[in-house]
């Protein structure tokens, strides 16, 4: 698997603001954010997580966010498919 465009991940404790450097960076490199925070991919949960509101969001394409009911049972593996063909679809990473 090659990924011919630059990934920037950003790691940290909660709170240091690492969703709003995120958008910064998208914004600055015309990017797209993909959240790995374990509870913001469940709907529902915005307050619970301190999800990014869209007006935050506006003019920064996000994914994984919502994408999964509250009662639904989500694994790892599953989260890594979905990225995986969001980046297949993007044109970002081939198989």
């Amino acid at each position: 698997m090659s990924l011919p465009h630059s990934v920037i991940a950003l790691l940290g404790a909660t709170g240091v603001g690492k969703s709003q450097l995120a958008i910064d960076l998208a914004r600055q490199f015309n990017g797209e954010v993909i959240s790995c925070d374990s509870m913001q991919v469940y709907k529902g949960l915005d307050r619970t997580t301190n999800k990014v509101t869209t007006k935050e969001t506006v003019g920064v394409p996000h994914h994984m966010l919502s994408c999964v009911d509250r009662e639904a049972a989500y694994t790892v593996v599953q989260y890594r498919d979905a990225v995986l063909e969001l980046g297949c679809r993007k044109g970002s990473i081939s198989r």
